[in-house]
C-alpha cells in the first residue's frame, strides 16, 4: 500500500554487512538514498538492568528482535 521506493534496502544492507568497521561512507550514502516516502528511520535506546548485555551474544539477540 506504500508507493514504490526508489531505495534498494537490500544494497544498503550489503554494504553495510560488508564494510567491517568503517560506517562514514556506508552511512552517507544510505543518507543520500534514503526515501522517506517509503521507509522511515527509528532511533532507540536501551538501558539495560545490572547484568545484561555483557555477554555479546545475548545482546545482538536483544537488539536483532528489534530488527
Amino acid at each position: 500500500m506504500l508507493p514504490k521506493t526508489t531505495m534498494d534496502l537490500n544494497e544498503f544492507k550489503v554494504a553495510y554487512s560488508n564494510c567491517h568497521g568503517e560506517y562514514g561512507p556506508v552511512m552517507e550514502n544510505f543518507w543520500k538514498n534514503f526515501d522517506a516516502e517509503g521507509y522511515s528511520v527509528w532511533r532507540m535506546e536501551y538501558d539495560p538492568y545490572e547484568g545484561e548485555c555483557e555477554d555479546l551474544l545475548m545482546t545482538e539477540n536483544l537488539v536483532g528482535m528489534f530488527t
